[in-house]
């Protein structure tokens, strides 16, 4: 279909169109997620489906397959992400040893790019370039708060990236500084307490980016 063919369907079918979101609107939960959600505002540049409409290009699945992979994929999903963090938490416990000179009254806010630090055996830190001259040139103390990035599937990097950076003068702080590990126990069970009819809305939006007519069903979350 060419876009004279789709300027075609579109003068014929867009209030049929924008009358079948309106109706998936008013029956969704109204939240954060709906308002900017691309499907439900019809933004064809951040979602195919306003395309997939108007060429017809869409297909129908089973609604209780596609509900049971979203529900699989969120608690897999996240699950492996606390995991992955917590392993991040205990090797900061582990290896970690710097302690902090300096009052947090003035702190920098910066990445640390954990595969450039550990090929290098220090860290550098290249955005804020002269700005820690200036403070040791004041007597000025601060802080840096370093957020690993990087880290991707082996969270295990940062035993070298931490033992880095313990020999580096200056004080930091991370965010795992921050937590208990019973803080861990409280984000576990947040994570499994997200329940099925809560996750209903997400499947609602997936669903109606392949669903075939006008009469296209959708799951309303009870």
């Amino acid at each position: 279909m060419n876009s004279k063919d789709i300027y075609k369907s579109y003068g014929k079918n867009k209030e049929q169109f924008h009358r079948y979101i309106h109706s998936i609107k008013e029956k969704s939960v109204w939240d954060i997620y709906t308002i900017i959600n691309p499907i439900l505002i019809k933004n064809p540049y951040a979602s195919s489906f306003p395309k997939n409409y108007f060429t017809d290009n869409t297909k129908k699945i089973n609604r209780i397959t596609t509900f049971i992979k979203v529900i699989f994929k969120y608690y897999l999903k996240n699950i492996y992400l606390l995991n992955s963090y917590f392993i991040a938490f205990c090797l900061y416990k582990t290896y970690y040893k710097k302690q902090r000179k300096n009052d947090m009254n003035t702190i920098i806010d910066i990445f640390g790019f954990v595969d450039k630090t550990n090929q290098n055996g220090k860290f550098n830190e290249n955005h804020l370039m002269g700005l820690y001259e200036v403070f040791e040139e004041y007597n000025i103390p601060y802080t840096i708060l370093l957020r690993p990035y990087g880290i991707g599937k082996n969270p295990f990097k940062l035993k070298k990236f931490f033992k880095i950076i313990n020999d580096d003068k200056r004080d930091f702080i991370f965010e795992y500084e921050l937590l208990k590990f019973s803080d861990f126990f409280s984000l576990f069970g947040w994570v499994l307490s997200i329940s099925p009819t809560s996750l209903a809305h997400d499947v609602t939006i997936k669903t109606i980016v392949i669903i075939n007519s006008c009469k296209r069903y959708f799951i309303t979350p009870p």
